[in-house]
């Protein structure tokens, strides 16, 4: 199977307890299928959506160790891998006044964690208004004094090195009490040597890849 150049194609891995151990697995198969040259892959710890899905988590520790030895191997296989995070500006969209997320019933919210999530009721709680009904309900964008709450010290971001790439992550993973620091917060350096890596160091080519 070849992908054109021009069409990418990203393969996001949703990593906890229950098949981190079948990761490197997933890896071969991809690598098998002689996929290096359309597809990106990255890896994304459990995290709670409405639910207890956070209670099937690995530590954000535990997590970054294998996540290194992941890229490693993706590395070796020639994967096109984005190892060094970028400035992030704006951390999400529900700092923005003027951004909003609409499900498919046409409800409008100002961030993306809030559609469709049963636990938040029927109609969803946090909705702020509807498309066809052309309505609004009033109710105060949620998370919009995130920046503020960091300012104030309210999170553990202010004095942290990550803060200017991670822009604080998810407003909404701390309002719900779960930090949700990001894996390069622990193994920044580490990636930095498999970039150098990649980049210094010449390899060979597969043909067909």
């Amino acid at each position: 199977m070849k992908i054109k150049d021009r069409q990418r194609i990203t393969v996001r891995v949703n990593v906890g307890v229950d098949n981190f151990l079948s990761v490197p697995a997933l890896i071969e198969d991809l690598s098998t299928a002689g996929l290096q040259s359309g597809v990106s892959v990255y890896f994304a710890p459990l995290h709670n959506w409405g639910n207890s899905a956070g209670g099937d988590a690995i530590s954000a520790e535990v997590f970054s160790q294998h996540e290194l030895s992941w890229y490693a191997s993706l590395l070796d296989k020639r994967f096109q891998l984005g190892l060094i995070p970028s400035r992030k500006k704006q951390v999400c969209l529900s700092l923005s006044p003027t951004s909003s997320v609409f499900d498919a019933y046409g409800d409008s919210f100002n961030c993306s964690e809030l559609s469709q999530v049963p636990a938040y009721g029927t109609p969803n709680k946090h909705r702020l208004g509807n498309l066809k009904l052309i309505a609004t309900t009033g109710k105060e964008r949620l998370y919009g004094d995130f920046n503020d709450k960091i300012e104030r010290n309210e999170t553990t971001c202010k004095n942290c090195y990550c803060l200017p790439v991670c822009g604080g992550a998810c407003p909404k993973s701390w309002e719900d009490g779960n930090v949700p620091c990001p894996s390069y917060k622990f193994n920044f350096k580490q990636r930095l040597l498999l970039q150098y890596a990649a980049t210094s160091i010449p390899r060979p080519t597969q043909a067909g890849v």
